[in-house]
């Protein structure tokens, strides 16, 4: 695409991705830690408890294998967000999804699936199969503390897996063996120790077949890209600082004049000159994103596909129109 505005008395354009959320709870959603009942769940009940809205498992001796909390419900695609504070022990906890009960290993409640890893060691684990998945998870370590709570979102559709923590995207695991199981219950991981430990869980929502988009991620600063963006493959064409990218139309250089960086935003400034800009990178197929502002009276708009061919630049493709309608004769 190239983004060619026309002249204008007066245009912002802030280039930043925008992304909507329903507000309204899904039919699918299931809440877990609420109130004084594990009755969603199954687990050995000398270590699983929960008050007021707080899971709480805790060993006061050696837990031989590691248990688990598992939920009633099998899950396939889901999205788990949930709180999580490792109180006291020497080792880790974890989440383990799309797997199955594991009785042969030891105990009645352990577990045999993918399980992400927190707090004490951050990654992707294959508990009683590949072992470590060999993700990097190390950008975590920095973002939780133990003793503190910690948010988490897991979000698993189709065979790839996404974590968060306290709203930044950590890592990313793809399932590259397509044979594997793809359903099963979710559980909470009380790991196997020689010494006593406690792990506190609060605020457990998991969302079956949910969008595929994190939702717990922090808002980025206008003129910015999260990390999911960028891996999603967004491009951002204006940091909001500079005219970097962009050229004037038939010119290989930015005007000197007409056009300003103001508050994040591009300004053409009226009747100043410099014709219309547009990319120096070209682009064909795309989703374009951007917020505008038009003067009264203001005609403007966003051409793509040009060819630079004729004059001016509307002459040689198609254009979205950004103009006040109420006083301009386009309208």
């Amino acid at each position: 695409m190239k983004s060619v505005p026309k002249p204008s008395r007066a245009m912002v354009f802030s280039f930043i991705v925008v992304s909507l959320f329903q507000s309204a709870v899904a039919a699918d959603t299931y809440f877990l830690s609420h109130g004084d009942s594990l009755d969603q769940w199954v687990g050995h009940e000398k270590y699983w408890s929960i008050k007021d809205g707080v899971i709480i498992g805790k060993s006061t001796d050696e837990v031989a294998v590691s248990t688990f909390l598992l939920t009633k419900q099998n899950f396939s695609d889901f999205r788990l967000t949930a709180s999580a504070r490792l109180v006291s022990g020497d080792t880790h906890s974890g989440l383990a999804f799309r797997g199955r009960v594991a009785p042969e290993h030891g105990d009645p409640f352990t577990y045999a699936g993918p399980l992400v890893m927190f707090n004490g060691n951050w990654g992707f684990y294959d508990l009683f199969g590949r072992k470590n998945l060999g993700v990097d998870c190390s950008k975590a370590v920095d973002l939780s503390k133990a003793g503190e709570w910690t948010n988490l979102e897991i979000l698993a559709v189709s065979n790839r897996v996404r974590l968060a923590v306290n709203g930044v995207l950590v890592a990313e695991w793809i399932e590259s063996e397509p044979n594997r199981s793809m359903e099963g219950p979710i559980g909470l991981q009380l790991a196997s120790s020689s010494t006593p430990q406690e792990i506190n869980f609060s605020n457990v929502v998991v969302e079956s077949n949910p969008r595929d988009q994190l939702v717990t991620l922090i808002e980025t600063a206008p003129n910015n890209l999260t990390v999911e963006e960028i891996a999603e493959g967004w491009h951002l064409l204006f940091d909001g600082k500079s005219t970097e990218g962009w050229r004037g139309y038939q010119k290989e250089t930015f005007p000197e004049e007409g056009w300003e960086v103001v508050d994040g935003s591009i300004h053409k400034i009226a009747e100043a000159g410099g014709g219309d800009i547009l990319t120096i990178d070209p682009y064909q197929d795309f989703d374009f994103r951007f917020e505008w502002k038009v003067a009264p009276g203001a005609n403007s708009g966003v051409m793509y596909r040009v060819s630079e061919s004729e004059e001016r630049s509307y002459y040689t493709g198609p254009e979205y129109q950004v103009l006040d309608d109420d006083r301009h004769n386009d309208g």
